[in-house]
């Protein structure tokens, strides 16, 4: 189940980055919110925002959300 995830949150980065470079689009407004909500959700956590927990605490996050979603298809 790891290598799915990790090819599944590989894709879904990929994704993000080809929605990032079309500016005014509404997948731009998607991924900013996205990284909006984790933002907010560390310093609801911590207290305070620091940049450099932000990247570590929000892959570790997706990552164990990927893996448990990906275990609730059945025969993967």
């Amino acid at each position: 189940n790891t290598w799915i995830t990790l090819g599944a949150i590989l894709i879904l980065i990929i994704i993000g980055q080809f929605f990032l470079r079309a500016k005014g689009s509404v997948g731009s407004y998607v991924v900013k919110s996205i990284v909006k909500q984790f933002m907010d959700l560390i310093e609801q956590s911590i207290g305070t925002f620091v940049h450099r927990y932000y990247a570590f605490i929000a892959s570790l996050f997706l990552f164990i959300l990927t893996c448990n979603w990906i275990a609730l298809i059945p025969g993967v």
